[in-house]
């Protein structure tokens, strides 16, 4: 009788234990999701602050030349590519950031791209002097709509952050 006892009560305490673990196994899941959630959040903040700091060279001087434009295109092309592909890789897709991404920012650069093909010095007529700010003129609208279009991809990011938290 007293076997049969503590064999009932060390069945009700292995079932607690039972209850217990699957309660902690639940538990772990849940703070799993919040742990993806938040470094999700993290890699947005960080996503926007390096937009922050792309839009702040996509700003030229009137003195600046062909080589100098050059440079600051690769310089933002390399700064747009490295924040795509971190949001492209971490899962982190929303259809209005994507879009943005692809068919405004990424467009953007294709268009400043194309013109620096197009006024490239080595292809003009050797002796024709350009005025004073050319380059600018030329470029600084594109420049101007970029980080206009970069400013529109970190609102959306940001929104994304407060929906999301």
């Amino acid at each position: 009788m007293v076997d049969m006892i503590i064999g009932i009560i060390g069945g009700l305490i292995s079932l607690g234990g039972l209850v217990f673990s699957v309660l902690a196994w639940r538990e772990a899941g849940s703070a799993k999701d919040a742990a993806v959630k938040a470094a999700q959040g993290v890699k947005r903040q960080s996503i926007a602050q390096e937009i922050v700091a792309i839009c702040q060279r996509c700003r030229i001087g009137e003195d600046i030349g062909y080589d100098d434009i050059r440079i600051r295109y690769n310089d933002l092309n390399d700064g747009i590519q490295r924040i795509s592909g971190l949001y492209m890789k971490q899962g982190m897709e929303d259809q209005d950031c994507k879009k943005i991404l692809e068919e405004k920012v990424l467009d953007s650069l294709e268009k400043i791209e194309g013109l620096l093909i197009t006024l490239d010095p080595s292809k003009q007529n050797a002796g024709q002097a350009l005025p004073d700010k050319f380059y600018f003129y030329q470029f600084s609208s594109f420049f101007s709509i970029l980080s206009g279009h970069l400013n529109l991809f970190r609102g959306a990011l940001e929104r994304q952050l407060i929906e999301k938290n």
